[in-house]
């Protein structure tokens, strides 16, 4: 596509059309763009590493890897956030030009008309495309993100040490649970990053334009207003407390679902079907419980999220009347714009503080499976050479196990030459079934 046809999205009316006509199939699908495979997303995830490496980082942390891999992309979507931000403010300065050219009976130049009225258009439709292609790009960074992670949490898991695998925190509903929840947490917080600059600037300016407009009853609004995050952000914290909790119901259940599976035959032996029923079950009802406490929160954010600027505006307008101003639609309209505005910053950051908190244990639970001791290989890799004089012995679909935390007398042990006693339960157990 060419460059108009990416700016408009111009290219996706194709597309659009099959869908309407109904002549959508899997042979009308697009493939997926080389950029975006999975095969792309690992060469830059292995270059980066290698990177960070020669910088002398031998062991680096996932965040610093994607900064690596897609900071640069990363980068130029603030500088479209930052056009986006600045394009903000033009509307209510121009909707106060506008108003006060309309109300001057002594103005009789049209041209000031027209030419405020075609800022409008101009500053609404680069304002239009400047954040649909944010959002295009800073949502494809946030895929890419999770792929990098998908990817590199799987690669892992092929070379996980046998010692790790048998460590109770790196279960398979663990690593489940990391290649869904947590990853999808990265690409979430990939939307909720630049608002680590963009608020506080939006929220500055928007205050001062404020004042300017209409004096100290607007900073009392704006104290109102900020008297209301601490409340936000104690339901933030309620909520990001009870998302926790599902996540650790959630990793408790596929851990279960899992060893029911491997262990079904066992199960089905000994009749303990209505047993682990009811253990998921009662996971799986402690998990909805958290979620009906987290929307239930979600709910009540919202509500004083919708009611403020109204509650706020009132108060504002009112004591700029008792000061004996007057109250004209240059003044009324644009303020509303402006609270509008400082609204924005007020709702997100309870959102960014949870995003990101919700992130940063997500990268530590993903860098600590990633930081795990990987399998040592015991065969040497043979030259051309030597391949070319012949192999003593040939070895075809071959399966080959051992522990390398395994005692002589059959136990497994731990890193700190403790025998597992779970394993020895089992072992008991299992030898009581064949007796």
């Amino acid at each position: 596509a060419n460059f108009i046809s990416r700016l408009t999205f111009s290219w996706v009316s194709p597309f659009i059309a099959s869908g309407y006509e109904g002549n959508m199939s899997n042979d009308t699908l697009w493939p997926v763009a080389k950029v975006d495979s999975s095969s792309t997303i690992k060469s830059n995830i292995d270059d980066a590493i290698a990177r960070l490496r020669a910088k002398g980082d031998q062991l680096p942390a996932p965040h610093r890897i994607l900064w690596e891999a897609y900071g640069t992309h990363f980068i130029f979507t603030g500088f479209l956030k930052l056009i986006n931000d600045v394009l903000v403010f033009a509307n209510p300065i121009l909707m106060q030009k506008l108003l006060k050219y309309l109300k001057d009976p002594t103005v009789s130049n049209i041209n000031t008309g027209l030419c405020i009225a075609g800022l409008f258009f101009l500053c609404s439709t680069v304002q239009s495309l400047v954040m649909n292609q944010y959002f295009h790009r800073v949502l494809r960074t946030g895929i890419w993100f999770r792929s990098a992670q998908i990817v590199s949490l799987y690669r892992k898991s092929l070379h996980l040490s046998n010692s790790t695998q048998l460590r109770p925190e790196f279960h398979k509903g663990r690593l489940v649970t990391m290649m869904s929840n947590d990853a999808q947490r990265l690409q979430d917080c990939a939307f909720f990053l630049h608002l680590i600059w963009s608020s506080p600037m939006q929220f500055v300016v928007a205050c001062v334009l404020l004042y300017i407009q209409l004096g100290w009853p607007s900073l009392l609004g704006v104290f109102l207003m900020a008297v209301l995050v601490p409340v936000n952000n104690r339901v933030m914290a309620r909520m990001f407390k009870y998302s926790r909790q599902r996540s650790g119901h959630a990793d408790e259940r596929v851990k279960g679902i899992d060893e029911c599976l491997q262990g079904i035959r066992i199960v089905k032996v000994m009749a303990w079907e209505h047993l682990f029923s009811e253990k998921l079950f009662d996971l799986r009802g402690k998990e909805i419980e958290c979620l009906r406490k987290q929307q239930n929160l979600r709910l009540a954010s919202f509500t004083i999220i919708n009611l403020t600027p109204i509650v706020v505006a009132g108060i504002i307008f009112t004591l700029y009347a008792l000061l004996g101003r007057e109250l004209t639609a240059e003044i009324i309209f644009p303020s509303l714009a402006l609270l509008s505005i400082v609204r924005f910053p007020l709702i997100m950051m309870p959102a960014l503080q949870s995003s990101l908190s919700d992130t940063w244990i997500s990268l530590k639970r993903i860098q600590a499976y990633l930081d795990c001791d990987d399998r040592t290989e015991y065969l040497e890799r043979l030259t051309e050479a030597e391949e070319g004089e012949g192999l003593a012995a040939v070895i075809e679909k071959g399966t080959f196990h051992w522990y390398e935390g395994q005692t002589a007398d059959g136990q497994v042990v731990t890193e700190k030459g403790q025998p597992l006693k779970w394993y020895r339960k089992a072992m008991r157990r299992l030898g009581s079934i064949r007796r």
